[in-house]
């Protein structure tokens, strides 16, 4: 009952417009060149014309689509105003404020029939059988029986409610057809959630590469502090300590925000700019000046990659030595990259931690695996003979059509 008289109030305001302007129609008809039957058979012309420009003003489309979404119930995003408007958004407003306020006059129409066809049927039900309205006499009975009368009458009525209720259900099924998304609004949104969806993955990527990293090289640190103190300095020892384990905690924390943005986003992680795989000699000096330990080898001269290539090189050199460096401090760790004609191969392996096990598939590493088989390449990351291995095959040439 409640849709019904929300529905109800939406037609009936386009009702009130369309009598607003249909007074105004009136003048404007005989102003037109011709006698009173042209001026007669123009005015409907000039009203609809009226109703129809109604709906091209500024502004219009925004009422329209509050309108529709506050009285008619519809969804938010089954009617929308985009920006900019272009013109087939505004002839479909101008055809939706015509439909308005044609369904509306009508609807009103019905309510009136209906309200005077039940207060006939009271008049008739407490004895009045003649209304007289200025010196105009009308005969309620006409002949027939009062009580036959009264219910024609209440039975009239509740046709010409349910029609008007019927109207306003189609005014609500027919709104997203005229004041909805068009099919390039619809591609639009969709260009715009997955933009949306690449800029949560770049700050995934950026924060964990970034802040995720720092976090993990400071407890690397704390803990070697700690290891090299003399046993008497107890206090700067707990404090190293409390340092590494807010450091950890930080870490994680940063991966349930990860894990958020994750879930928000649609599309693969946007590749590192600016890095190459003859970068990877910087990359080990960072982590050794860390203290980490690592054996770098290469195949003599590193090759020219393609860039896609030797970014996603890079990007599984950093991230092996960073998980390495958390998940097992102090161990040895071994860096390798082979090139041939048909493949490119990085290795990382180390021994794995203190409890025998090394779990690091985290967000970290599937963020990594997407953006290696964007470019058409594998990787592996497990356990193997007693280590720690993360393995990257990509083509020495991109792939095409992924």
């Amino acid at each position: 009952m409640r849709a019904a008289l929300r529905r109800g109030v939406f037609l009936l305001a386009g009702g009130a417009v369309a009598v607003a302007l249909l007074l105004l129609a009136t003048p404007l008809s005989a102003l037109l060149p011709g006698g009173s039957v042209v001026n007669a058979l123009l005015f409907l012309p000039v009203w609809l014309a009226l109703a129809a420009a109604l709906g091209l003003l500024p502004g219009v489309r925004e009422i329209e689509v509050a309108g529709a979404r506050d009285l008619l119930d519809v969804g938010e995003d089954e009617v929308v105003t985009p920006e900019p408007l272009r013109w087939e958004h505004r002839w479909r407003t101008a055809l939706w404020v015509l439909c308005h306020q044609v369904v509306g006059l009508v609807t009103g129409l019905a309510l009136t029939a209906a309200a005077l066809l039940l207060l006939v049927s009271a008049l008739v039900a407490g004895g009045r059988r003649e209304v007289s309205v200025a010196e105009l006499s009308v005969d309620l009975a006409g002949g027939t029986s009062g009580i036959g009368l009264a219910i024609g009458c209440v039975v009239t009525a509740v046709l010409v409610v349910a029609v008007a209720v019927g109207l306003g259900r189609a005014a609500a099924w027919s709104a997203p057809l005229l004041l909805g998304p068009t099919g390039g609004d619809r591609l639009a949104i969709a260009e715009a959630r997955l933009a949306r969806g690449r800029a949560h993955l770049r700050l995934s990527q950026d924060l964990h590469d970034g802040v995720g990293h720092s976090l993990s090289a400071i407890s690397l640190l704390a803990a070697a502090a700690e290891r090299g103190l003399a046993a008497d300095a107890g206090p700067t020892r707990e404090a190293l300590g409390t340092i590494r384990s807010l450091a950890a905690e930080a870490v994680g924390e940063l991966e349930q925000v990860l894990a958020i943005l994750r879930d928000d986003a649609d599309g693969h992680t946007r590749l590192e700019e600016h890095r190459d795989a003859r970068d990877l000699p910087d990359v080990v000096a960072a982590h050794r000046q860390r203290g980490a330990e690592i054996d770098l080898v290469l195949p003599g001269e590193v090759p020219e990659l393609p860039a896609v290539v030797g970014r996603t090189v890079h990007r599984v050199t950093a991230e092996g030595l960073a998980n390495a460096g958390k998940h097992a401090p102090g161990r040895p760790v071994r860096v390798e990259l082979a090139v041939d004609d048909a493949d490119v191969v990085v290795t990382i392996t180390n021994p794995t931690g203190q409890r025998g096990h090394d779990p690091r598939i985290g967000h970290g590493l599937t963020s990594l695996g997407e953006q290696v088989e964007l470019v058409g390449g594998t990787l592996h990351a497990g356990s193997h003979r007693g280590a720690w291995l993360l393995e990257a095959r990509l083509p020495a040439g991109v792939r095409r059509g992924r």
